[in-house]
């Protein structure tokens, strides 16, 4: 594949964290995505929800970052 698809371009053209990517050329990106289940996201989203709720946000962004999970070097 040497595009990312429309879905994939649209996100990097509009989204103010992607944006920096927007001009990368397709075969220099790389796309990663976690499965997880139905019951751990929905666990994420309302702990979330509850959080911002409890702080006055209007709203919440979850994104996923596999560096969250990895255990520190020495």
């Amino acid at each position: 594949m040497d595009e990312p698809s429309e879905i994939v371009r649209a996100a990097l053209n509009s989204h103010p964290r992607f944006k920096a990517f927007a001009n990368v050329p397709g075969p220099e990106i790389a796309v990663s995505c976690r499965i997880i289940t139905r019951q751990a996201a929905q666990r994420i989203v309302k702990a979330a929800l509850e959080y911002a709720k409890k702080r006055g946000f209007k709203g919440v962004t979850i994104c996923e970052s596999p560096m969250s999970c990895a255990k520190p070097q020495a």
